[in-house]
């Protein structure tokens, strides 16, 4: 019938954000240093050398700022990719139901006589 997403679901990959503290104006650099040492120490040892990181410089109120992000990917859990086969197959249950309503409906208005 009509739209079908892709299946079977396979493992997929996460990126898992790092909460990072942003630089404030007259932040000591060391001060710095630590809470994003604190940061790292947060991500599991196997995944702490992949960890990338993009730096911004933006002006804000001409004030010269920085965006600061972390990241790593890693291997979706049983749990999440549990999760997402399930939301997968209710999506396909809610594909098909509105399609058999559309169905009944056009079979309601036009007859389900078939013209060939």
């Amino acid at each position: 019938m009509g739209f079908r997403m892709k299946s079977p679901i396979e493992r997929s990959v996460v990126r898992v954000d790092l909460a990072l503290p942003q630089p404030q104006y007259g932040m000591k650099l060391n001060d710095f240093i630590r809470q994003l040492g604190a940061a790292l120490s947060e991500v599991p040892a196997e995944f702490r050398a992949k960890v990338e990181c993009d730096l911004n410089k933006y002006t804000d109120y001409d004030c010269p700022m920085a965006d600061i992000e972390a990241w790593y990917l890693r291997p979706e859990t049983d749990d999440e990719w549990s999760a997402r086969k399930a939301k997968h197959a209710a999506q396909l249950r809610h594909a098909e139901e509105s399609e058999r309503a559309t169905l009944a409906a056009l079979q309601a208005k036009y007859g389900s006589a078939r013209q060939g």
